[in-house]
C-alpha cells in the first residue's frame, strides 16, 4: 500500500514498523502526501523521511513508518494557568499546481481545471529518473454549492487558492510552564511525541489546538519552563468546540438512569432464565411446524400436478385445431393458384401458335409446315447469325417500372471473319443509373481483336457519410505514454481549428477504442485551449483498467476557442506513475452523431461521391496482328455538377525490338520507349516503391523531387526551398531562421582558442633575480610598469632586441581549422598608459606589427592573421609587447586586456 502511494514521487520504501490489514476507501482525489499520512494514522505509526547521500549528491530517498513515540496523558494547557505565551510560524510550504475540483453535478460529474505555476516548478520542481520536471500537485476543493460552475469560474478560485498555498506552512511555539514537578502534579509531564491539547481564548481569533511535540526545550538550571514547538495539529474553531460541548450535553440528557432502567426491564438472572424458557418453547415449535410445513408441501405438489397436466391437454388441442386451419388454408390457395396457371399456360401456347404457325395438341406444340419447305444452315449463303436475347421487367404493386434489364448474346461468322458480341443494359428508375457494357471480339485470317466498352450513368446519386478529419488514423494499435493526467494522441496534437478544419460554434465528436492498463482506466479527452493558453477539458466514458471499448466525447466549440487536442485521459489521477495505453480507429466529426470508424478522405485512395451528374465510359482493346500486339483501354468520366471532364488512355504496343508504353489522362501524356540500346521514361512524376540501383547517371538536369530537391540545367542542386545549395564550386546552407550559416562551403562560426596555462610570460628582473611575471592582473586589466620592461633603478632591461624589443605576454597553441586568426587586443584608457607596440610572431616569422599611441584610444584593437587556406596542423604563435624608453616617464604603466581568441572563416 505504502508503495503504492510512492509511486511516480522520486520516493522508495524504507523502514517499515507497522503489521496487520487495513481496507482504505479513496472516494476524492488525494496527494501522495496526504495518502502516506492517510496510512499512518491507520496503522498508528508516524513518519520519517531519510535520504542517503554519497558526500556531492542525494543517492536515495525514502519514507518509513516507524512506530509511534508518545502518548495522549490527558494533558491539556490553557492560557492563564500554564500556559505562558504561544505564537503561530508560517514557513514555506512548496506547491507548484493545484487540481481544482468543481461542485458535483447531478450526473455525478466534475469539472476539473490545472492550474499551474510556472515560475514555482521552475524553482522548486522535481526531475524523476528519466529528467523529466515534475509538479508539486494537490488536489483542490472548491468550496461552492454552484453545480453548474463555469471554466473561468473554478480557475479563478483555484488560482487564489494557489497563491495562498505556494508558500505557506504551519507550526506553534509556545512556553509551557512546567508543572510536573509541582508537588501533587506528577501526572502533567510532557514527553516528546505527546499529543496535547491547548487552549487560549485570547487569541485572535481564540485558538482551540491539538497537536504533537516535535522539539523541547528546557534550561537546566530551572525547571520552571519549557519551549516547546508543536506539529501534525488538528485546529478548532471556537465554533466547532462549542457544537462539540452541545452533543456532548444532549447525549448527557439522554442517558437513563438505573433507577429508570428497573421499571422497563429484567436483572441479568431473571433474563437468562428466560432465555432459557424461550430456547426449549422455540425448539418444540420449530419440530412442530416442519412436520406439518412437510404435509402441506406433498398436497400441494399433487394438486400443481393435476393443474399441469390439465394445462397441456388444453394446449394440444388448441395447437393441432390451428394447424388443421392452416393446412386446409393452404390447400385451397394451391387449388386456385394452379387454376390460374393452367389457365396462363393456355393463354401463352394460343398465342405462341399463332405467331410461330404451331398447333397445341395433347399438351405438346407441333409445327404446322412441312420440313421440306424451309431452309437449312447451309442454305443461308454460309452465315449463322444466331441471337439470344432477354428482357426482364420488375413492377412494383401498383404497376410501376421500376427497374428494367436486357442482355443479348450474338455469333456471327463468314468466310473472312469470326464474330461474338455480348452486351448488357441495366437501367434503375428509382436509383436513376444507367449501366451499359458491351463485349466483342473479332477473328480474322491476320488479326484478333477484342474490345471491351462499359458506359455508366449516375444521376443524383447523393452519398452521405461521416468524415473523419483525423490525418493518419488506423485500425491498428499504437502504444500511448499517459503520466499523472492525459497525452495527446499522435493524431490528434495541439492545432489550431483551421488546420482540422473546424471553427467557433462548430460541434465535434471524438470516440477513440482504447485497451487500458492494469494500473488505471481511461477515457476520450477534448481539449479546447483560448488564446491565453488556458484550457478545460470535456471527458468521455471511462474504460476501466484492464478492459478495452470504445469512449466518447462531445463539445461545441465556443467563441474563445482558438485551438484544440484530442488525447486519452487517466481516470485516476492519483496514480501518478506512467503506463502504456493501447489505442486504434479514433476518430472525429463535426456534429453529435459518430458512426464507425473510417480513415480520412486524405488517407484513401477510394473515390467519395457527393455529386450528382456523372457519366463514365470505359474501353478496353486488344489487337494481333503479324509482328505486332497491341493493348488499349481508355476511360472518360463527365461530371456535370462540378462541370470536370476527366478522360484517360493507356496503350502498350509490342514490336520486334521494341517495346512502346503510353498512358495519358487530361492532357497529361506519359511514354515508356524500350529498345536494346536504349529505354526513354517520359513521366511527369515517378514513384518507386521499392530500391532502384543505377551504375551510372549521366545527368539529373531538371529533376525535380516535390519541390525539395531540383536540379536546374546547369546542375545546381537546391534541397529544402533554397535551405541547401549544391553546385561545382561549393555549398551554402541557410538556417529555418534565415540566417545563413555556410556561404561557399565556409561555416559562420567561430572556434575559440586558448593560450598555454598558466601564461608563459617573460619574469621581472629585480637586480638579476627573476621575481614574477611582468605582466599582473589587476581591477580588469593586466599593468606592468614601465620600468619593469625597459628597466630603472634596481630593475634590469628584460626586452628582446632580435625580437624588436619586446617581451612575451604568452603563447596560443591550437590547429589550422579556419582562415583567420583574431585577438581582441584592447588598450586600457588612462592617460598613463603609454606609447607601445603589439608583436605577432610564428617562430622567429613576424606576422603582426602594430605600435599605439599613449592614452588608450580607440580602445579596441583586434589583431587579425589571415593565415590562408586551412591546413588542419598544429601551428603556435607569441604575442609579445614592448615599448621603446624615450615614449616613457614617470608613474607610466602599460594596461591591457585580451577579450578573446578565436578562428574564423569570415571577419
Amino acid at each position: 500500500m505504502l508503495g503504492m502511494a510512492l509511486n511516480g514521487t522520486g520516493r522508495t520504501v524504507g523502514r517499515v514498523e507497522a503489521e496487520g490489514t487495513r481496507t482504505i476507501r479513496i472516494e476524492q482525489h488525494t496527494s501522495p502526501y496526504d495518502f502516506v499520512k492517510r496510512i499512518a494514522k491507520e496503522f498508528e505509526c508516524e513518519l520519517a523521511f531519510p535520504i542517503e547521500h554519497d558526500g556531492t549528491k542525494v543517492t536515495a530517498r525514502y519514507v518509513e513508518l516507524l512506530e509511534r513515540v508518545g502518548d495522549w496523558r490527558g494533558r491539556e494547557v490553557e492560557f492563564g494557568r500554564d500556559l505562558d505565551g504561544i505564537r503561530r510560524v508560517e514557513k514555506q510550504d512548496i506547491v507548484t499546481a493545484l487540481l481544482g475540483l468543481g461542485p458535483e453535478r447531478e450526473d455525478g460529474t466534475r469539472l476539473e481545471v490545472l492550474v499551474e505555476d510556472y515560475d514555482a516548478l521552475q524553482r522548486w520542481g522535481w526531475y524523476d529518473e528519466y529528467g523529466n520536471l515534475n509538479h508539486l500537485i494537490e488536489a483542490y476543493e472548491i468550496e461552492s454549492s454552484r453545480a453548474e460552475m463555469t471554466d473561468a469560474e473554478a480557475r479563478q478560485y483555484t488560482r487564489t487558492a494557489l497563491n495562498k498555498r505556494i508558500n505557506t506552512q504551519i507550526t506553534y511555539e509556545t512556553t509551557i510552564i512546567d508543572l510536573e514537578n509541582v508537588p501533587g502534579m506528577k501526572n502533567k509531564k510532557i514527553r516528546f511525541g505527546d499529543t496535547i491539547k491547548i487552549k487560549d481564548t485570547t487569541f485572535n481569533p481564540p485558538l482551540y489546538l491539538e497537536a504533537r511535540v516535535f522539539e523541547q526545550t528546557r534550561s537546566i538550571k530551572t525547571t520552571a519552563k519549557k519551549e516547546i514547538k508543536l506539529g501534525d495539529y488538528i485546529e478548532y474553531t471556537e465554533e466547532e468546540v462549542h457544537e462539540i460541548w452541545k452533543q456532548l450535553q444532549k447525549e448527557i440528557k439522554n442517558r437513563v438512569s438505573h433507577y429508570e432502567m428497573v421499571e422497563y426491564t429484567y436483572d441479568k438472572l431473571t433474563i437468562d432464565d428466560k432465555d432459557e424458557i424461550i430456547f426449549e418453547d422455540g425448539k418444540t415449535f420449530a419440530e412442530a411446524t416442519g412436520i406439518t410445513a412437510e404435509e402441506n408441501a406433498k398436497a400441494f405438489a399433487v394438486e400443481e400436478d393435476e393443474k399441469i397436466k390439465v394445462d397441456a391437454e388444453d394446449y394440444a388441442d388448441r395447437i393441432s385445431e390451428q394447424y388443421a386451419e392452416s393446412a386446409l388454408e393452404q390447400a385451397k390457395q394451391y387449388a386456385v393458384a394452379k387454376e390460374v396457371y393452367d389457365n396462363q399456360m393456355d393463354r401463352i401456347a394460343a398465342d405462341m401458335a399463332e405467331k410461330a404457325d404451331l398447333e397445341y395438341i395433347d399438351g405438346k406444340l407441333v409445327d404446322k409446315v412441312n420440313k421440306g419447305d424451309v431452309y437449312t444452315k447451309e442454305n443461308v449463303d454460309n452465315m449463322i447469325n444466331n441471337t439470344v436475347s432477354k428482357t426482364q421487367y420488375t413492377t412494383d404493386m401498383e404497376g410501376i417500372v421500376t427497374d428494367l434489364e436486357s442482355q443479348g448474346t450474338r455469333i456471327g461468322q463468314n468466310e473472312k471473319a469470326i464474330g461474338l458480341k455480348a452486351d448488357s443494359t441495366e437501367l434503375d428508375a428509382v436509383e436513376q443509373s444507367l449501366t451499359t457494357k458491351i463485349g466483342n471480339v473479332e477473328v480474322k485470317a491476320d488479326e484478333v481483336e477484342i474490345s471491351v466498352s462499359e458506359v455508366k450513368a449516375d444521376l443524383d446519386g447523393l452519398e452521405i457519410g461521416t468524415t473523419n478529419i483525423l490525418k493518419g488514423t488506423s485500425p491498428n494499435y499504437k502504444n500511448l505514454n499517459i503520466g499523472q493526467y492525459y497525452s495527446a494522441i499522435e493524431e490528434g496534437a495541439r492545432k489550431n481549428l483551421s488546420e482540422y478544419g473546424l471553427k467557433i460554434g462548430d460541434t465535434v465528436t471524438f470516440k477513440i477504442y482504447i485497451k487500458s492498463p492494469s494500473t488505471k482506466g481511461g477515457r476520450a479527452r477534448i481539449s479546447p485551449f483560448r488564446t491565453d493558453g488556458t484550457y478545460t477539458s470535456l471527458n468521455g466514458n471511462i474504460i476501466e483498467k484492464g478492459k478495452e471499448g470504445y469512449s466518447e466525447v462531445t463539445m461545441k466549440i465556443a467563441d474563445d476557442i482558438t485551438q484544440i487536442l484530442f488525447a486519452i485521459q487517466n481516470d485516476n489521477t492519483s496514480v501518478t506513475a506512467s503506463a502504456t495505453y493501447q489505442y486504434k480507429e479514433p476518430i472525429v466529426v463535426r456534429g453529435d452523431k459518430i458512426g464507425s470508424w473510417q480513415p480520412a478522405p486524405e488517407d484513401t485512395d477510394e473515390a467519395i461521391n457527393q455529386v450528382s451528374g456523372r457519366v463514365e465510359t470505359l474501353d478496353g482493346e486488344i489487337r494481333t496482328v503479324a509482328g505486332e500486339v497491341a493493348l488499349k483501354a481508355s476511360k472518360s468520366v463527365v461530371d456535370s455538377l462540378e462541370n470536370r471532364v476527366s478522360t484517360a488512355e493507356g496503350e502498350l504496343q509490342v514490336l520486334p525490338g521494341e517495346i512502346n508504353a503510353k498512358v495519358s489522362k487530361d492532357g497529361l501524356i506519359s511514354e515508356i520507349n524500350a529498345q536494346p540500346d536504349n529505354l526513354l521514361i517520359d513521366f511527369p512524376r515517378v514513384k518507386m516503391t521499392n530500391e532502384l540501383e543505377a551504375k551510372h547517371i549521366k545527368s539529373l538536369a531538371g529533376l525535380n523531387v516535390n519541390d525539395q530537391f531540383v536540379v536546374d540545367a546547369n546542375g545546381k542542386v537546391t534541397i529544402g526551398n533554397n535551405r541547401v545549395t549544391i553546385d561545382d564550386k561549393s555549398i551554402s546552407i541557410t538556417r529555418p531562421d534565415g540566417a545563413v550559416w555556410m556561404q561557399d562551403g565556409m561555416v559562420f562560426q567561430d572556434y575559440n582558442v586558448t593560450s598555454v596555462d598558466p601564461y608563459d610570460m617573460d619574469y621581472v628582473n629585480l637586480s638579476g633575480n627573476l621575481i614574477d611575471g611582468v605582466f599582473q592582473a589587476s581591477r580588469g586589466f593586466y599593468r606592468a610598469g614601465y620600468q619593469a620592461i625597459s628597466g630603472g633603478g634596481d630593475y634590469n632591461d628584460i626586452r628582446d632586441p632580435s625580437l624588436g624589443y619586446t617581451v612575451k605576454f604568452t603563447s596560443y597553441e591550437f590547429i589550422h581549422a579556419a582562415r583567420y586568426f583574431v585577438i581582441g587586443y584592447r588598450k586600457g584608457v588612462n592617460l598613463n598608459n603609454p606609447r607601445h607596440q603589439v608583436r605577432l610572431y610564428d617562430g622567429t616569422n613576424l606576422l603582426y606589427q602594430e605600435w599605439h599611441e599613449s592614452g588608450g584610444r580607440p580602445n579596441y584593437a583586434p589583431i587579425i592573421i589571415d593565415m590562408g587556406k586551412p591546413t588542419y596542423e598544429t601551428i603556435n604563435f607569441q604575442l609579445r609587447i614592448g615599448i621603446n624608453k624615450a615614449d616613457v616617464s614617470g608613474n607610466d604603466t602599460l594596461i591591457f586586456r585580451i577579450d578573446r581568441v578565436y578562428q574564423t572563416d569570415f571577419i
